[in-house]
């Protein structure tokens, strides 16, 4: 046969089959409208957040300004933590809702494909982070996403006091290294061991600064041992020493205005992420789609019946040619 002859059998075949073609789409019509039915409904909230450009609440008081890119990329890390992730598994029973066996191999490969399939975290354009919460139940949703917020900013808080906190055990162990290096000092000059003698003009100078701090309030520790040291024993070696332990009593003030400016940081209010939307419960479902299914019924249904009417209409063909 000639194609123009073949083309025109097939649409021959096809019109001839046009009742089977359409009551089979038709079938498949209604069989995707009768499923979509039952197939559970599913809730979408929406929220959206700016990370913070510090972990300082008085920066963050000063300079306001929203995170930056590498900002909203580590938040985004936090929201996909293990933690945030346990909490919110046992807060809100994914395990149940999931209908998981803990007893079967992998229900904790099932649990964490739910999950990552439900609750998604992602960049925006505007350097924001979008949370999208897609759950069977519209308060489930909104609540879960909302809570992620509050999880995250947990997490947040709970590794920047973990830092302070590893900072304030150094300080707090170069403090008392310095402590007891500040009294040796202190002791070997209040010893009475000879040596040279030393310039007694320097030695008078050096009291009369004394005197003039302590006049003004601003005794230093040591000081009185120091101008002992200067009137009764003053040498050249107690000279040197003088000089490194009013050096070393300048780091020890140093490390303890350290300390106390780290220990205020865990006092201070920690600064939660910048929150522009929040989750609400929206009632109107986005799954499943009576219309798309509609329209998929439609398209399996004729394109099968179709498929089925030229596969008869081929094999005939070829029982003809082998006869």
């Amino acid at each position: 046969m000639e194609e123009k002859d073949v083309n025109l059998t097939i649409i021959t075949k096809l019109y001839k089959k046009r009742k089977l073609i359409i009551a089979t789409t038709l079938t498949f019509f209604a069989v995707a409208i009768a499923i979509t039915f039952f197939i559970p409904k599913r809730y979408a909230a929406h929220a959206v957040v700016y990370p913070t450009k510090s972990n300082s609440i008085k920066t963050m008081v000063f300079d306001a300004d929203f995170g930056f890119e590498i900002h909203a990329d580590r938040l985004i890390q936090l929201f996909e933590s293990d933690e945030v992730k346990k909490n919110l598994v046992k807060e809100f029973d994914l395990i149940n809702y999931y209908e998981l066996d803990t007893n079967s191999a992998g229900w904790k490969f099932n649990l964490n494909k739910n999950y990552s399939r439900d609750l998604k975290f992602a960049r925006t354009r505007y350097l924001s982070v979008a949370i999208e919460a897609n759950f069977k139940d519209p308060n489930m949703a909104a609540n879960i996403a909302n809570r992620s917020i509050e999880l995250v900013d947990s997490a947040r808080k709970k590794i920047f006091q973990s830092n302070i906190k590893t900072l304030i055990a150094k300080y707090q162990k170069k403090l008392v290294f310095q402590e007891q290096k500040v009294k040796d000092l202190l002791y070997e000059i209040s010893s009475n061991k000879k040596g040279i003698a030393g310039n007694k003009r320097l030695a008078k100078n050096s009291i009369n600064n004394i005197d003039e701090r302590i006049k003004n309030g601003q005794l230093v520790a040591g000081d009185e041992v120091i101008k002992n040291t200067l009137q009764n024993n003053y040498t050249i070696e107690k000279e040197l020493l003088i000089n490194d332990y009013y050096a070393e009593i300048g780091r020890l003030n140093q490390l303890e205005s350290d300390l106390d400016k780290t220990k205020e940081q865990l006092e201070l209010p920690f600064p939660p992420v910048h929150r522009i939307i929040k989750a609400e419960a929206d009632k109107k479902k986005v799954s499943p789609s009576l219309s798309t299914n509609a329209i998929l019924g439609l398209l399996i249904g004729f394109l099968l019946s179709v498929f089925l009417v030229l596969s008869s209409f081929w094999i005939n063909q070829l029982k003809e040619k082998l006869n």
